[in-house]
């Protein structure tokens, strides 16, 4: 008989959410309900990558990203959290689509619009490349080109991986050193001095 019981695995325990509504996914906070959409940008053909992103920031604010990932398992029906779980998949539904779940609507709206935008990073990409001071301060080109490299940056996502320290990090610091190299290329003549420092400390 000892034999026979080894062969049953003992039932998978349920999971534990936490209590506290900053933490718990299922919980919606009075703040959830004060506006109809969580992110004021409309979704188009054309932006889906910077919309997707704002989005996904909204959500994450809110401990909701594991909704449209599929991190976050549907609780069954007789699970006291179910109905919590269609609340809020309900408030996330709200501001885009009529689907069932956030996480159908999501896969498909990445199928639909997430393909590479090559018209408008060309578009970005050459505004860079052409990018000058001319008549403005430092401080306006700078933002300028900033806002230029953070749409550029929308579209190039760089994927996700188990060891983000080794492969990731070299990667950003390429991109953080082109970003200053293309600003510098832009100033006026009389900040060469300036550039030339900069660029020592490569």
């Amino acid at each position: 008989m000892p034999q026979i019981m080894n062969n049953f695995a003992p039932p998978t325990p349920a999971p534990v959410y936490p209590t506290n509504p900053f933490l718990n996914p299922f919980n919606l906070l009075p703040s959830d309900f004060s506006v109809s959409k969580l992110i004021s940008l409309e979704l188009n053909g054309a932006n889906y990558q910077v919309w997707s992103a704002n989005f996904t920031n909204a959500l994450e604010a809110r401990n909701k990203v594991g909704y449209i990932d599929g991190t976050l398992p549907i609780p069954e029906v007789e699970d006291q959290n179910h109905q919590l779980w269609k609340q809020a998949n309900g408030k996330i539904l709200q501001s885009i689509s009529t689907w069932k779940t956030t996480q159908e609507l999501w896969s498909d709206l990445k199928a639909r619009f997430s393909v590479s935008n090559a018209t408008r990073v060309y578009e970005v990409m050459k505004e860079i490349s052409n990018m000058k001071q001319g008549n403005q301060s430092v401080s306006d080109y700078h933002t300028k080109m900033k806002s230029l490299w953070n749409e550029l940056q929308d579209y190039q996502v760089i994927p996700k991986c188990k060891r983000p320290y080794d492969i990731v990090k070299p990667l950003l610091l390429k991109r953080e050193n082109e970003k200053v190299m293309q600003s510098l290329m832009g100033l006026n003549d009389n900040f060469s001095a300036v550039s030339s420092q900069i660029l020592l400390t490569f």
